[in-house]
């Protein structure tokens, strides 16, 4: 049959056209896809995977054991696969055209000690993720692994005082930082002694730190994002591990409740530092109430359900219940406060065909403080927040280059403020309580393209909705481009965050006593404009450097004036605008038997309220202008692993009383009483002494009864520096009878030697 010649024509011209775009797109690179797998063809997520061709490249799993690399050409790779308890995965071959390959890894308890997470060579400064062997290896708190203070240790987030919970990323507070577990939102990172995160270390499998780089699926808060996943992996049969040490004892047991199917896991850990603390007070009775230690105590539990049907894909149940208290007890502060945290969250994973995933996530998170001011404000105050949430999101591979990622957040919570008087004197009793409902809603979708095999660019926005007594809208606009070449990777990105939930601490020295506010009239979501420039280089795979340059825009922040919440629950505030900025660089290098990481971060944090100092800027209470850290680990052989950290900051900013003067009451017998009145003139006028510290830890690994027992000894706060926590007053009388304030500084732990003793069966 013959062919028009303008068919003919437009034929040649299509293959020609074809050609061209073949040629400037890279046409000629193939895709390397992927999915690691147990025996029971169940996914293996965040396995690390290392590519072998003219380059080296390590990738990290997703969470369903998926991964994806485009190889500029045809040719030979070999790729290495390794998982904890799993044996090593090492084969080579050719690769001709776009391949999928399925890996199944062998379960292999022994191989515990020798995987390496190589994946974690292609951090930057943005988004810091710890595995659970990498985890095992960071220094320990009190013998224990600790997640939060490994976090601490990284450029840009600063290190808080030894009960002062929360993450301080880029200058920002505690209440601007959001923690999710198992993708549900947690009002609170930290046990009261911050150096225990709420989640025990050994329910977790891994653990990200967004810094930058903010996703359109993150939204409600504006400085960061802590994502911690429990393990989800199948059992084939029971496993334990049992832990004590100086200040908890902790246990975990997991198992198939039907092999390859039906998984159980639960993690429960309590403390005892009040019996402790009890015993040190009473040995030092005589010593002054500075020197005694606050009387604490907490516990927590971790459980999950983990269901893998044959065709429906994977149901997930996740519960966590925690429950903290604290007592201050001296003359000048009388405070007696507990908090209650408890998460539940089902989550159901299911592949809807070969390029298109669903994940659909409900849950319940709730949270309860009750502070008792008995001195100096005699109030008690309780604040009670829920919140329930639905989350669905689709994950969309349209081509090897091309992916979209499309969702839907409705999360409604209600928050509820009570304030009474402690002590029921007549004529002096009042309570107030207010509860405020507050739903929220969101649509977001994101599009990652890979424009070459070096360059990925992405993009996306989230459409933020918030009902309290009035109604805000915000978009959220987010675009980024990644660029990675023989080692070196660079990141620009831009992101706006929007937060419609403000934290209030009412003490004044940063007590971990959150007070969560609503956004309503007069109160608006506050906003923050995040642009971000990072660069780094890898070389070998031994030594890693990286230099970040950042900016945050804030505007419509919220500061809570005084006078307003002890005996009243309709809080004044003010609104202002500030910003962040600063230059994070770090470094690892890492050897069969060296791991050293180091970090240095130069940062400037403002604010400005019209109400607050004359409206000219200040700076906020986590304006930590320097801050270095070094971490070392060695591991000399098999069973040996030495741990040693350092860090120095400046100290952070509070308020203090200019002068005073004195107040003169009679008595019902006319005799004068002078009372001391503080002036404040000014707010954030202080910075506190630099803050360092320094802790050490050994590890000895062995053989115990068939079991793998391991004995950790240590000391925290080497040299026995004092830092300070806050500084008060108390009224002293010098030798003329003349009544003045005497500065004081509290500081709470000193030098502790730990030692603590785990066993795996």
């Amino acid at each position: 049959m013959l062919k028009h010649p303008a068919d003919t024509r437009l034929r040649i011209l299509f293959v020609a056209w074809l050609a061209m775009v073949s040629g400037i797109t890279g046409f000629s690179q193939v895709r390397l896809q992927g999915m690691i797998v147990d025996s029971t063809r169940q996914g293996i997520g965040y396995a690390g995977i290392q590519l072998m061709a003219n380059e080296t490249y390590s990738l990290l799993a997703d969470s369903m054991g998926r991964f994806s690399h485009t190889m500029r050409q045809p040719g030979t790779v070999r790729v290495r696969v390794s998982f904890i308890n799993y044996a090593l995965w090492d084969s080579a071959f050719y690769v001709r055209n776009d391949t999928a390959i399925v890996i199944t890894l062998e379960a292999s308890p022994e191989t515990i000690s020798e995987v390496v997470v190589v994946a974690r060579e292609k951090r930057d400064n943005n988004v810091v993720t710890l595995g659970r062997s990498e985890i095992a290896l960071r220094p320990k708190g009190f013998g224990e692994a600790d997640i939060i203070g490994a976090l601490q240790q990284k450029a840009g987030v600063a290190h808080a005082a030894e009960i002062s919970p929360g993450l301080y990323v880029r200058g920002m507070e505690q209440g601007n930082a959001c923690t999710y577990l198992n993708g549900l939102e947690l009002f609170g990172t930290n046990h009261m002694l911050s150096i225990f995160p709420q989640f025990n270390s050994d329910a977790i499998h891994a653990v990200k730190l967004i810094k930058a780089d903010f996703e359109p699926r993150y939204g409600g808060y504006l400085s960061s994002y802590l994502v911690a996943e429990t393990s989800h992996d199948v059992s084939e049969g029971f496993t334990g591990k049992f832990e004590t040490g100086v200040l908890t004892t902790k246990a975990r047991v997991e198992g198939a409740l039907i092999p390859g199917r039906l998984s159980a896991r639960l993690a429960f850990r309590y403390s005892y530092f009040d019996l402790i603390a009890a015993l040190y007070n009473r040995v030092n009775s005589g010593e002054s109430d500075v020197n005694k230690l606050s009387v604490y105590r907490f516990h927590d539990l971790n459980g999950s359900l983990t269901w893998h049907t044959k065709k429906k894909g994977t149901l997930i149940l996740d519960v966590l219940n925690t429950a903290d208290q604290v007592e201050f007890d001296d003359e000048d502060l009388d405070v007696g406060s507990s908090w209650q945290n408890q998460l539940v969250s089902v989550s159901w994973h299911v592949p809807l065909s070969s390029r298109i995933d669903f994940t659909l996530l409900t849950g319940y998170t709730g949270f309860r403080l009750e502070a008792d001011f008995r001195v100096p404000h005699n109030r008690k105050v309780e604040n009670v927040i829920s919140q329930g949430s639905a989350t669905a999101l689709f994950n969309m591979s349209h081509t090897a280059r091309l992916k979209t990622q499309t969702g839907v957040d409705i999360k409604m919570s209600r928050l509820e403020l009570e304030t009474a008087t402690t002590t029921y004197r007549p004529g002096e009793y009042s309570r107030i309580n207010s509860k405020t409902p507050a739903e929220n809603a969101a649509l977001f979708g994101s599009i990652q393209w890979f424009a070459t095999q070096n360059l990925q660019v992405k993009g996306g926005a989230r459409l933020e909705v918030v009902f309290s007594d009035t109604a805000y809208i915000h978009p959220m606009p987010y675009v980024a481009a990644n660029y990675s070449r023989r080692g070196l990777m660079v990141n620009l990105s831009y992101s706006r965050q929007i937060q419609y939930r403000h934290l209030y601490v009412p003490t004044g020295i940063n007590l971990p006593l959150n007070i969560w506010y609503p956004s309503q009239s007069g109160v608006p979501p506050a906003k923050a404009d995040h642009v971000n420039l990072s660069v780094s280089k890898n070389i070998d795979n031994k030594f890693m450097v990286s230099l970040t340059g950042y900016y945050v825009s804030l505007t419509d922040l919220t500061e809570f004036l005084e006078g307003n919440y002890f005996t009243s629950l309709n809080f004044v505030t003010d609104k202002g605008r500030g910003y962040s900025r600063g230059i994070e660089t770090s470094f690892a290098w890492r050897t069969k038997r060296f791991e050293v990481e180091g970090g240095l971060t130069l940062a400037r944090s403002r604010r400005k309220f019209q109400a607050i100092n004359n409206s000219d800027w200040f700076s906020p209470v986590f304006d930590i202008r320097h801050k270095a850290d070094l971490g070392i680990v060695y591991k000399p052989g098999q069973r040996w692993t030495f741990t040693l950290s350092q860090f120095i900051q400046d100290g952070f900013v509070m308020t203090l009383p200019t002068s005073i003067y004195m107040h003169q009451t009679a008595d019902a017998m006319g005799k004068m009483e002078q009372t001391i009145v503080p002036v404040y003139t000014s707010r954030y006028n202080f910075r506190m002494p630099l803050s360092h510290r320094m802790d050490v830890s050994g590890a000895y690994r062995f053989k115990w009864d068939r079991s793998e027992a391991t004995l950790v000894l240590g000391i925290y706060n080497v040299y026995n520096y004092q830092n300070p926590y806050f500084i008060y007053f108390s009224p002293e009388t010098d030798a003329d009878q003349r009544v003045f304030l005497q500065a004081r500084k509290k500081s709470l732990i000193p030098l502790v030697p730990f030692v603590s003793f785990n066993c795996s069966f």
